[in-house]
């Protein structure tokens, strides 16, 4: 309709005939729980639709199987919704766990890939296109961060976008994108090389964010490859991941957090950061002669297992 009237008027009409084929089949449809959505104009929801003695009001979005369908039709409002499931059940798996007990970090990924993916990424071929916002990108990744302090062991003060390349999954959004595009091909609509350009493109993007982030610039030198990063057979632990992030049990962080009196190290040539642990301490030295004579296949073996 060209206004509200006509629109409302157009309704009375058209659901009129419609309580009439009911009554002629002994039907009655409940006015409550029907709702109504404006697809296209300046109308904002509030206004109400006649139905008979009744009235359907208008609303800003509406779930129809499992998808929150909106009046702006941008999928915001599913947006949301999805990113809001990472919530409830990564809180319980984090007081379920500590460094030392509780779920394993490799447990926490068999829940993210069999349990949290599919719940977010369910009907994703409908709505992905919400996912291209900045505003979409910042809230998927805000919320997928619970699920990555779990997957990872790693301290909270973690920025996102090193928890996503320590842990090695795909930014939320890129996750959502690369579910859509391998039901494309598992359905047929793509070539198995179209899907190989498709997940060269998402990588390429990730790269591109991790390189241009102004965060986790220590993990970044530490793993600057995200394509490496994905091949590499690496079992994250709380233990691990803070020589990764830079962000642990170490006197200079801790200082900066006002829970140490001093950030220097016990070897006394300097402050006891992770670079100096791993590369510069003297009492570790013979750790790193050891690691370093220790042949490869050796330590394949343990990066492996």
């Amino acid at each position: 309709g060209s206004d509200l009237l006509d629109i409302q008027e157009t309704a009375r009409a058209t659901l009129g005939a419609l309580r009439a084929w009911a009554e002629l089949r002994g039907l009655t449809f409940s006015a409550s729980k029907s709702q109504a959505i404006p697809l296209k104009g300046g109308l904002r929801p509030g206004f109400t639709v006649p139905f008979g003695a009744e009235n359907i009001v208008a609303v800003g979005s509406v779930r129809y199987l499992g998808v929150e369908l909106d009046s702006r039709r941008n999928f915001w409002a599913h947006v949301s919704i999805v990113a809001g499931k990472s919530d409830s059940l990564y809180s319980r798996l984090r007081a379920a766990s500590s460094a030392d007990w509780g779920l394993r970090q490799a447990t926490s990924a068999v829940i993210y890939r069999a349990v949290f993916l599919p719940r977010i990424t369910y009907a994703a071929e409908v709505w992905s296109k919400g996912v291209l916002t900045k505003k979409a990108i910042k809230l998927l990744g805000s919320k997928q961060r619970r699920a990555l302090l779990s997957l990872t062991g790693a301290y909270s003060t973690t920025s996102t976008d090193a928890l996503q390349v320590v842990a090695g999954q795909l930014p939320l959004d890129l996750e959502i994108q690369w579910f859509v595009v391998r039901k494309e091909r598992k359905t047929g609509l793509i070539s198995e090389e179209e899907m190989r350009d498709q997940w060269d493109r998402i990588l390429d993007i990730w790269q591109d964010r991790w390189d241009s982030s102004g965060k986790g610039r220590w993990t970044h030198a530490m793993i600057p490859d995200i394509r490496r990063r994905l091949d590499l057979p690496l079992e994250v632990d709380h233990y691990v991941s803070q020589f990764l992030t830079g962000h642990g049990d170490f006197n200079s962080k801790l200082e900066s957090f006002a829970l140490r009196g001093t950030g220097s190290c016990r070897c006394e040539t300097g402050d006891e950061t992770v670079d100096h642990v791993l590369y510069r301490c003297p009492l570790l030295s013979a750790y790193r002669i050891a690691a370093a004579a220790e042949p490869r296949s050796i330590r394949s073996r343990r990066q492996v297992h």
